[in-house]
């Protein structure tokens, strides 16, 4: 099985800046074929936690704020399932690098969060799977009061027994 890590950037700075190569294609099984960026106004807002059913991988560098990033381990038969790693993640040199099988959810911590995935696989509304980021099964101890959070995050039941998990 294959387990998130952090990618840690080598950075060059000059007195011009800052250049830094965040993505090789070498890094992922895959080809990137999806960028999108995610920008939170209000600290305290949840995304997630959010995960596609496939062979989706991710990679996730915030660009502006702070957040609370988790990842929460959904995959069929692994000794970790349904236990999730968190960390604080703010604008540096590193970056997550998520396989199939994690679902992937944050809270900002400050306002004006944006947050950068590249996906190897396209969006699918079939396909998208939400775990409710309350859910006692789980315990995530977010670090501020939940505020903002959308209404199919709010709204997703609480896991079953039934959930095995899916297979990668």
């Amino acid at each position: 099985m294959t387990e998130p890590y952090l990618i840690n950037a080598e950075p060059f700075i000059d007195h011009r800046g800052v250049f830094e190569k965040i993505y090789k294609q070498k890094v992922l099984e895959s080809p990137v074929v999806e960028i999108n960026i995610s920008s939170t106004t209000h600290h305290g807002t949840v995304r997630g936690l959010h995960y596609q059913i496939g062979n989706e991988w991710k990679i996730v560098k915030i660009l502006k704020g702070v957040i609370f990033d988790v990842l929460l381990d959904i995959r069929k038969g692994s000794p970790t399932f349904l236990k999730f790693v968190s960390v604080i993640m703010i604008r540096n040199h590193q970056t997550w690098c998520i396989p199939p099988g994690f679902a992937h959810g944050y809270q900002t911590i400050t306002d004006d969060c944006e947050v950068l995935y590249l996906h190897t696989e396209p969006y699918s509304e079939k396909d998208s799977r939400t775990i409710r980021y309350d859910d006692p099964k789980i315990g995530i101890p977010w670090p501020l009061s939940v505020g903002e959070i959308s209404e199919k995050d709010k709204n997703v039941l609480f896991l079953t027994n039934k959930f095995k998990g899916v297979k990668t």
